[in-house]
């Protein structure tokens, strides 16, 4: 039922909005989680797993029309095979409705032999400005290389139209992939050619002029390995006066990790030898048998590029380890993810049966569809060995101080098996989505065994952002209690122009009051009406006729104050 907003008379100074554009309605999308398989059922044994998604409104398939409407989300992933040289590896492609994975529009996939560490992203065609599907894989004996294809009506559903050779590494290097924006994209990979070019290499595309640069090889990285990149976009803080595309970089050799980036810009313009930033290097000693896995938030306000958010993890087999920076910190920490003791959870192994852990991946994310609220997401998993066999996670806060999901440890939906067969190497990826192609969900995907048929399968698992839970059902005892008392709102977009939506999650029922405030203190506009348990966004239209500037919108459930937030006209 349409609710409407009552709009208040004011002074001559502000603008006085006719009664009309607030309205609630509910959210009819998935719950906290959805999730389904989908991949080739004949893999084989899975080594590892990445993913990218790209939300509706910034994606563009005119090839697909008019089968596939408009505001269709991408969701891609891929998986690779232990057997490299005949093992099967696969790239899928998933096309949803606009915030609703559950409504499946659109399928295919595309598979690969003998390769290693396929990555997959998405940019737009400088010349057809529709959306490309990227895949960058490492090819034994031949070196690393970037695929690009448009997706077509016909089958397959993909046609290839460009292929790259970025290297000629005779052995094996880690290559990885991130995208900010919709504009901007890099690619690293570790490069073991002999001379001069030995170490990590990057190229760079930004802003869809000229294309992809020339390759970088980093100073100082000739024994380099298992490299990570993530980028952001910072806004020097002094009246926006700079706007910078750190290309962050993690790396281990020697015995520690290092964290470090350069300046995109500085890569597009000169390619060559580059020096980054002063590192940040921690000691973990030579026996680090674990990939590294960096993620940034995709918007930061900093004093400098280099000073820009990040958080990295790793594991050493009983511990996943959360190494992490936010703009406001003068020096990195670290968190251990599964003691429980530093986030105030519970331990993820209380009566000591000697939990394993593995393949950790993270998300540096924001509060969907809020961009205020920081929140780094980390998975992994977990098996005792014999009956316990699970993914699972939790979500903290960006300063590390405090868990922001329930203490069940995030576990995913269909996750869970009665046991591995010998051999099996875990594999899960986050995607690690820039601001503008932020969706409603994070986008998960993982593998294990089916114990019905024996076979490998991948999952796709979508959890909404800021939801304290990922596992599907009520939660018992204290995680409960949390829940049911668990009230969250969220403003997009922020700055607005002509719409402001407002989004509140309501764990139980209640009467819901905002009340949208001036700088001065002057009441311009209030709702309030009773509303079921659950997502509802609240839409002001006619926000247009605002004047600009910042305002307080204040939230209160049943009375009681839940949350204030700035929102500012444009």
């Amino acid at each position: 039922m349409q609710k409407t907003l009552k709009f208040l008379a004011v002074a001559t100074a502000l603008c006085t909005v006719n009664a009309a554009g607030l309205h609630a309605q509910p959210f009819f999308a998935p719950p906290n989680a959805y999730e389904f398989t989908f991949g080739d059922p004949h893999m084989g044994k899975a080594e590892v797993t990445s993913n990218y998604s790209l939300s509706g409104s910034y994606v563009r398939f005119d090839n697909l029309a008019p089968s596939i409407g408009t505001a269709t989300d991408l969701y891609l992933a891929a998986w690779n095979s232990k057997d490299i040289v005949n093992g099967k590896h696969e790239v899928t492609v998933l096309l949803t409705e606009y915030n609703n994975p559950a409504n499946l529009l659109w399928k295919t996939a595309i598979p690969y032999n003998g390769v290693q560490d396929l990555q997959v992203g998405s940019l737009v065609n400088a010349v057809t400005h529709n959306t490309d599907i990227l895949v960058a894989y490492y090819k034994p004996a031949a070196g690393h290389m970037l695929d690009v294809y448009e997706l077509t009506a016909s089958a397959p559903g993909y046609n290839l139209i460009d292929h790259k050779v970025l290297s000629h590494s005779p052995t094996y290097g880690r290559i990885r992939m991130d995208f900010q924006e919709v504009y901007n994209g890099a690619i690293a990979w570790v490069n073991t050619e002999p001379g001069v070019n030995k170490g990590i290499q990057a190229m760079v595309y930004m802003n869809n002029s000229p294309g992809w640069s020339g390759v970088s090889t980093l100073t100082g990285t000739a024994n380099k390995t298992g490299v990570d990149i993530a980028l952001t976009r910072v806004v020097e803080p002094v009246n926006n006066s700079g706007i910078a595309y750190p290309l962050h970089f993690v790396y281990s050799g020697g015995g520690f990790i290092t964290e470090t980036s350069v300046d995109m810009s500085i890569l597009a313009a000169s390619p060559g030898t580059v020096t980054p930033a002063t590192p940040d290097n921690k000691y973990v000693g030579a026996t680090l048998n674990s990939r590294l896995v960096l993620d940034c938030p995709a918007f930061s306000v900093s004093a400098s590029p280099a000073g820009s958010s990040w958080a990295y993890t790793y594991s050493d087999g009983m511990n996943v380890i959360v190494q992490h920076k936010n703009a406001s910190m003068t020096a990195s920490h670290e968190v251990v993810a599964t003691s429980g003791v530093q986030l105030g959870n519970s331990a993820l192994d209380p009566f000591g049966v000697g939990f394993q852990v593995f393949s950790p991946a993270v998300s540096y994310g924001n509060d969907y569809p809020s961009t205020n609220v920081e929140q780094i997401m980390i998975t992994w998993y977990a098996t005792d060995g014999a009956s316990v066999n699970e993914y699972m996670g939790v979500q903290m806060n960006a300063s590390g101080t405090a868990v922001t999901s329930m203490d069940d440890y995030l576990q995913l939906p269909h996750a869970q098996t009665p046991s591995m067969p010998g051999g099996f190497t875990s594999g899960i990826a986050l995607s690690k989505t820039g601001l503008k192609g932020v969706g409603m969900f994070l986008y998960a995907t993982y593998y294990d065994v089916d114990p019905s048929s024996g076979q490998y399968q991948l999952h796709h698992a979508f959890h909404k952002w800021g939801d304290p839970q990922f596992k599907p059902g009520a939660p018992t005892g204290v995680a409960a209690e949390i829940v049911k008392t668990a009230t969250t709102i969220s403003t997009y977009p922020n700055p607005f122009s002509d719409v402001l939506h407002t989004f509140v999650s309501l764990q139980q029922d209640g009467i819901l009051s905002l009340e949208l405030h001036d700088m001065a203190g002057r009441l311009v506009g209030q709702y309030k009406a009773p509303l079921a348990k659950g997502g509802h966004d609240v839409v002001i239209e006619n926000a247009k006729k605002l004047t600009a500037g910042s305002y307080m919108l204040t939230a209160t459930v049943n009375g009681k104050k839940i949350d204030t937030k700035m929102v500012v006209k444009q």
